[in-house]
């Protein structure tokens, strides 16, 4: 099920690449780099907020890492990073370029991101989906300290995320029934679940979208230095 989500996001992904050239570079880049975010911040989520069952799993140094993680860490922020270019026809004001640059540029935020959130969350016992929550909020304060001029661009990616997200989960829990998320989801779904027409969706995973995905937009505009075009 968990294997499913993630081809339909990828199909997602590689139909945004085909129809936006403008954007190929960034999106690749910035997928290859958050790559490994995946299982890195699933060692804190497998404890405390969902234990899924996958297909395409092993064990490293006592860790379990799925490749699906890295496959929905690969595609599924960028794409809700940069939903508000790709459903606006938004550019960038110019070409992206300086790979090298830009990797450096962007590990020199999404490092302390890293440590940042397993701060939080081993040092104050917050559950994991809360405190990479709070971590994107205090890292993107950071950026648009240093980049006022992307507060809009922020605020209008951190709605829309929200929104492709709520739909998404919408559609795919109808789909597949509410079962596998209710087996895998480690918090209280009366708590943190809310139901739409018969049909619960993870608020969580919500708000994980408008915080953290707008979060990587301002990452990536910050790494290469680039604004929002007309």
């Amino acid at each position: 099920v968990y294997l499913a989500g993630i081809f339909i996001i990828l199909l997602l992904f590689t139909v945004v690449f085909l129809l936006r050239k403008d954007l190929r570079k960034i999106l690749i880049y910035t997928g290859f780099l958050l790559a490994l975010s995946g299982p890195i911040s699933e060692i804190l989520f497998f404890r405390d907020y969902w234990n899924p069952p996958a297909i395409f799993e092993f064990n490293l140094l006592g860790l379990r890492i799925l490749v699906e993680d890295v496959l929905f860490a690969f595609a599924a922020p960028v794409l809700g990073a940069y939903v508000y270019f790709i459903l606006f026809n938004r550019k960038l004001d110019k070409k992206f370029s300086n790979s090298k640059q830009y990797i450096i540029r962007f590990n020199l935020v999404s490092i302390p991101f890293i440590i940042l959130f397993f701060f939080i969350t081993l040092a104050f016992g917050i559950n994991s989906i809360f405190s990479v929550m709070l971590t994107s909020i205090i890292m993107s304060t950071f950026v648009l300290w240093r980049r006022k001029d992307l507060l809009r661009v922020y605020l209008k990616t951190s709605i829309l995320a929200a929104l492709g997200v709520f739909v998404f989960y919408y559609l795919y829990i109808a789909i597949i029934g509410e079962n596998y998320l209710l087996s895998v989801w480690l918090l209280d779904h009366e708590i943190f679940g809310f139901r739409f027409l018969s049909t619960i969706v993870p608020i969580t995973e919500v708000l994980f979208a408008a915080t953290v995905m707008p979060c990587i937009l301002l990452f990536t505009l910050f790494a290469s230095e680039l604004r929002v075009g007309k």
